[in-house]
């Protein structure tokens, strides 16, 4: 004989949630130049009013 389980409408959405949260990508750890990098990438589209589009492969 199985056994059924009851689960609280709570219970289950924090489940479903915890589920898809490990989908999820991590924060990448950057570096300060890294990020000031990326700052003036930023700044730079922004002022110049173009798009931000690189393509790196290592």
């Amino acid at each position: 004989m199985g056994s059924s389980r009851f689960v609280l409408p709570e219970q289950r959405q924090a489940y479903l949630q915890f589920k898809e949260d490990q989908k999820l990508v991590p924060f990448p750890m950057l570096e300060s130049d890294e990020l000031a990098s990326i700052d003036y990438l930023i700044r730079d589209s922004a002022r110049e009013d173009n798009n931000i589009i690189r393509l790196e492969t290592k």
